[in-house]
């Protein structure tokens, strides 16, 4: 069977949900599925969809700043401009992706900022993560500490980068991974949307794009989900749960519900 024919038969199953937790006054995160649906303003919501493999998408999560004034509408403003962005991203040359992603976050970063820059919104910002899928391959593209996972088999991976002062220095030799989950500087952000007023291009990360097969699973999710779920946890939900979003929402409430907590679970499955 070619490699055409087995995305033919590819479906996505997407399951976005976002919760406040149990401390914050307000959720600051959003989710967003491929133009179809996008998380209502600081609400607590979930919604599911499917597609085919073939069909070009595009899934994100945006976690607002905790705490800062403007998280929330940070959070709001790229994930408005992403809509903006769908067709572009999704059918655009493979070749001219990464630069049309940076296209993205450069407006957003100076829509975010100029909202900041009102007496209304002192401060703010906003993480993000996405993956866009086409011809066959997934793409994630990220900034911030709001993390994409990979599950395939009996593995679960890790497949974006902290930008966070504590990974800075875990990767400079100066500091364990143990040191820096137990350190302040964990959640001190190095990059995000919003940190670069006036900015002309503002850089994504992104990784080489990975193949579609049945059986990968794609978690995008806010730091209010991964610093309270053990990855263990994780790995079991987002391959066996009939509604895993919404399963992983409870689990980190019931592990205390510090922040909000946002997952996006993406499963290619053969029909």
């Amino acid at each position: 069977m070619s490699e055409e024919n087995n995305i033919d038969k590819l479906v996505v199953k997407v399951y976005g949900a976002s919760d406040i937790g149990k401390y914050r006054q307000e959720n600051q995160d959003s989710f967003y599925l491929d133009g179809k649906y996008m998380h209502q303003f600081q609400a607590n919501d979930s919604y599911k969809l499917e597609e085919k493999a073939t069909t070009p998408q595009l899934y994100a999560v945006f976690d607002g700043l905790g705490g800062e004034e403007g998280g929330a509408v940070s959070s709001k403003i790229a994930c408005e401009t992403m809509k903006e962005f769908q067709n572009k991203l999704t059918t655009c040359k493979i070749e001219d992706l990464y630069d049309v992603f940076c296209e993205y976050a450069t407006l957003a970063n100076d829509r975010i900022c100029k909202e900041l820059g009102s007496t209304i919104y002192p401060k703010g910002g906003t993480t993000f993560v996405a993956i866009q899928i086409s011809d066959g391959v997934f793409h994630p593209f990220y900034l911030g500490d709001s993390r994409i996972y990979m599950a395939f088999d009996d593995s679960f991976y890790l497949i974006s980068e902290d930008h966070t002062v504590a990974a800075q220095k875990v990767k400079a030799g100066q500091m364990t991974e143990e040191e820096a989950m137990r350190s302040p500087e964990n959640h001190m952000l190095t990059n995000f949307l919003g940190d670069q007023p006036d900015s002309e291009d503002v850089k994504v990360a992104a990784n080489n794009g990975i193949k579609l097969a049945d059986g990968i699973t794609v978690l995008l999710c806010s730091d209010g989900l991964h610093d309270y779920v053990h990855p263990a946890d994780v790995f079991r939900i987002v391959k066996e749960s009939p509604d895993p979003a919404m399963e992983l929402v409870k689990k980190a409430n019931e592990n205390g519900g510090y922040d909000n907590i946002t997952p996006v679970v993406i499963r290619f499955e053969e029909e």
